[in-house]
Parts: C-alpha cells; sequence; structure tokens
C-alpha cells in the first residue's frame, strides 16, 4: 500500500510518503475509518484483512479470511464493525475491528449467502446498519451490519451487478450492472429497510461499445460521482416521485 502526498488537497497523485508492507498478493480494496483518518483498511488477494495506522506506518491487526477479499466497508453508528465481501468463497462477513484477531468474523447465513464473487458493498440506512451487497449473481443483498444477518434481497437478474454505491447519508443507492445498466434505489428506514425501485437512470451500453471499455472501469467512474453527485440523484429521485403522483392522479 503507498500513501501519497497532497498537500494542495488538488487530488492529483503527488510523491510516495510512507508504503505498508504485509500483503502478499494483489490488494483490491482500501477503506479509511470515517471518524480516524490514521486507521486504513485493506483487503487483498491473499484472503487477508488488514488495519493500518498510516501516521507510523505499522499494521495494527489482521485476520485471514480466505478468498479474494473484494471490498471493505465501516459501518454502524460507530463504525465499529467492518464489512467484507470476497470471491472463492462467495462471502459476505462482518468483524469486529476492535478485535479483529481475536474475535471471529460473523458470516452472513450460508442459504442466503450469492451463488458466485460478490463485487462490491455499501453501506445504507440511519447509522450505517446496513451493508449492501452486489454479486456476480445478478443480485443485491440487504444484510445487517453488526450481525451479518440476512435481510432480504434488493434485485434480482439474470446479469452480472458490478458495482453499488450510497449517498454519504445512505438513502439513496445505485448499482449498476455488466450490460451498462445502473438503476437507483430509495432506501425507506422504517421498522426493516425496504428498496423501490425508481428507474433505469443511465444506460451506459452505447458508450461501452463505443469506448471499448469494459463493465467494470465505467460503472467505477460513475459510482465516484464524477457523472452524478448526490444532488442529481435526489433531483432524478424527486422527478420521478412527482411524475408518478401526476400520473396517479
Amino acid at each position: 500500500v503507498h500513501i501519497r502526498d497532497d498537500p494542495e488537497h488538488n487530488y492529483c497523485l503527488g510523491a510516495v510518503v510512507s508504503v505498508l508492507k504485509g500483503h502478499t498478493d494483489v490488494i483490491f480494496t482500501l477503506a479509511f475509518h470515517p471518524a480516524n483518518n490514521d486507521l486504513l483498511a485493506s483487503g487483498s488477494d491473499d484472503g487477508t484483512v488488514r488495519l493500518w495506522n498510516v501516521q507510523n506506518d505499522t499494521e495494527t491487526a489482521q485476520t485471514l479470511l480466505g478468498g479474494e477479499i473484494q471490498s471493505v466497508r465501516w459501518c454502524g453508528a460507530t463504525a465499529k464493525h467492518l464489512a467484507v465481501c470476497s470471491f472463492k468463497p462467495n462471502l459476505v462477513s462482518v468483524l469486529d475491528s476492535e478485535a479483529l484477531a481475536t474475535v471471529p468474523p460473523r458470516r452472513g447465513e450460508d442459504d442466503f449467502q450469492h451463488s458466485k464473487g460478490v463485487k462490491q458493498l455499501a453501506v445504507v440506512g440511519s447509522g450505517g446498519r446496513s451493508v449492501l451487497s452486489a454479486s456476480h449473481d445478478g443480485s443485491c443483498r440487504l444484510w445487517d451490519s453488526r450481525t451479518a444477518t440476512f435481510q432480504g434481497f434488493v434485485s434480482r437478474g439474470d446479469c452480472e451487478v458490478v458495482a453499488v454505491a450510497s449517498t454519504d447519508d445512505g438513502t439513496l443507492a445505485v448499482t449498476a450492472d455488466s450490460r451498462g445498466g445502473v438503476c437507483m434505489y430509495r432506501v425507506d428506514d422504517v421498522a426493516t429497510l425496504l428498496f423501490d425501485e425508481l428507474e433505469a437512470i443511465a444506460t451506459c451500453s452505447e458508450v461501452l461499445q463505443e469506448a471499448d471499455v469494459d463493465p467494470d472501469s465505467l460503472v467505477s467512474i460513475v459510482m465516484r460521482s464524477m457523472l452524478w453527485d448526490d444532488a442529481d440523484l435526489r433531483r432524478k429521485a424527486e422527478m420521478f416521485r412527482l411524475q408518478s403522483d401526476q400520473g396517479e392522479q
């Protein structure tokens, strides 16, 4: 893991100021703690999830989950837990970050685990109490961010879901599939978390064909709000609600 300097906050890659050594294979995912910029989580094809103190360039904890770790996300009201997903095995798990090396991970129930690799995670709901997983089996599923308890299907389709993201407050979520379809969902945060599909807000199929860009790369750009920001998503959601209300009158 390379830490780079960016003193002007212009998001340009600066000089490497430190290197965090420990992983023995490709690193696919990194996540800074939302309340502690010195704490970094990483996940790798070596099957481990590791925590780092970037101030003194030290590894503070690690746990071996096995498989190819695809995504790590801090979750819960105090961001005490780490949600993790992987390929081979195709699992969603939740770790206690304060006891990473000693407390076994909570695995999602076997009957509800994805049948193919789990590509990405997004934290949703008030207090980050749920995690949304996107899988190459064509489904998105909802899990409790503390216990890894299965809460329900958000969507089920016939093509790979390759990306998922949520707004900062967790009230809107976006998914993208391997055909270039992008869908937005509203989180109805009442007794349980339910998702209502609003609309397919964009289709990137033609762009994919013309630019010869693989779906993972393009939707990663979209998910990072370079094409849409939170305000855009909310405006589209409100427009859809107004159109729906007018249609019912």
